[in-house]
């Protein structure tokens, strides 16, 4: 929703200040909402009536901005948005695992991210579209109609097709067998826990600015690209990177159960190979291009992480926390990364602030490949 509500903002003649302000408000409330939020869905036992819960509230505060533009509502509704945003993923990631288990959960995840990036393209077509003929408001609509259907879905989702020990991360086959969730500090003090969560913040913090950059440069360093082809060239990125990731995250999902060490390793090698790349190239064509490596790097670093992250929490109870730990680095490099990224452009220029990137994820890289173990076929934190 974040670039569409920019859109809408703008559209309706609010400051840039204050669109800063409404996108910073969310921003905050929903990274400060992320462990909270995994605790939650760790602690509930009814999954699915949360995620409806959640999307309710997104709908009804969409609507709210409907009818009440007034500054200090829209803000004070973006908190209510950013908590229930911040419960929606590990829900999803747990019904998901309650589904099919700790062995199934690689597939699954590749299956999901493809509905994702195919969701995100096909919003983008029909705002685009319907744009040219129906008013601005017509994007909350679209908003608010995609929670309901959403609802609908959650609800033929049968809740005793569910395992709730599965879900949390507990080692067990038994629907109604009860384990207790191993201490909170033995997961977060594993050091391979550690080390992903680090490796986690490293990502972002190279990866999220690189679009951005990457748009700016098209616009701001090549005299090829007049103004009125800015939007052309600047969603050719986008859609550039969310075509792959539909293929390259059902694939990371069928590659994953054959390791996941060098899949995640790959990600972070393309990130280097594609910041290398934007700093070299001028033609705006070759940029968008090299989006493609966005695409394959991001499909696969959705798909990896989730798996990642299950067999470090396998046998605790503890996933869905983990997911919040998870969450709430991803918010914070991807907060640190745009901030410096301007910074950056502002001080030494697009080049060093490409090579600058190259250079902090080659040594992520590094740093990955001597202490990231292999966590598949891990053994449970937590015996049956």
């Amino acid at each position: 929703m974040g670039p569409y509500m920019v859109m809408y903002f703008s559209h309706e003649g609010f400051s840039a200040s204050q669109i800063g302000t409404i996108i910073a408000t969310l921003a905050l409330t929903n990274a400060l909402s992320h462990i909270p939020a995994g605790q939650l869905v760790d602690k509930c036992d009814r999954r699915r009536e949360l995620m409806i819960v959640a999307l309710l509230f997104i709908a009804l505060s969409i609507l709210a901005i409907v009818y009440c533009n007034s500054f200090a509502v829209v803000v004070l509704i973006q908190v209510f948005v950013g908590i229930a945003s911040a419960i929606t993923p590990p829900t999803l990631g747990a019904i998901s695992l309650g589904l099919v288990g700790h062995q199934g959960i690689a597939a699954r995840a590749g299956r999901n991210d493809s509905f994702n990036h195919a969701g995100n393209l096909t919003v983008a077509a029909i705002v685009g579209i319907s744009g040219m003929f129906l008013p601005m408001s017509s994007i909350l609509w679209l908003f608010i109609a995609l929670c309901l259907m959403s609802i609908v879905i959650v609800l033929c989702i049968k809740h005793k097709d569910i395992n709730e020990a599965w879900a949390k991360g507990i080692h067990t086959t038994e629907q109604e067998e009860k384990v207790n969730p191993i201490g909170l500090k033995m997961l977060l003090t594993n050091k391979d826990f550690i080390v992903f969560v680090i490796a986690v913040l490293l990502f972002h913090l190279t990866n999220s600015a690189l679009l951005p950059v990457v748009i700016q440069k098209i616009v701001k360093v090549c005299p090829e690209v007049t103004p009125k082809m800015i939007p052309l060239w600047s969603t050719s990125c986008i859609v550039m990177a969310e075509l792959v990731m539909i293929f390259s995250a059902n694939l990371a999902g069928k590659l994953a159960n054959k390791g996941r060490k060098n899949l995640f390793l790959s990600c972070y090698l393309l990130v280097a190979i594609r910041a290398l790349l934007f700093a070299v190239l001028m033609q705006p064509v070759l940029l968008v291009s090299t989006q493609f490596l966005d695409g394959l790097s991001a499909g696969i670093y959705g798909v990896i992480s989730l798996t990642i992250l299950s067999d470090l929490a396998y046998g605790s109870g503890r996933f869905n926390l983990g997911q919040g730990i998870f969450n709430a680095f991803t918010a914070i490099g991807i907060a640190a990364s745009n901030y410096l990224a301007g910074v950056l452009i502002d001080s030494v220029g697009f080049t060093a602030t490409c090579l600058i990137a190259m250079t902090v994820t080659s040594g992520t890289l590094l740093f990955l490949i001597k202490l990231m173990p292999e966590t598949k076929d891990r053994p449970p934190l937590s015996p049956i």
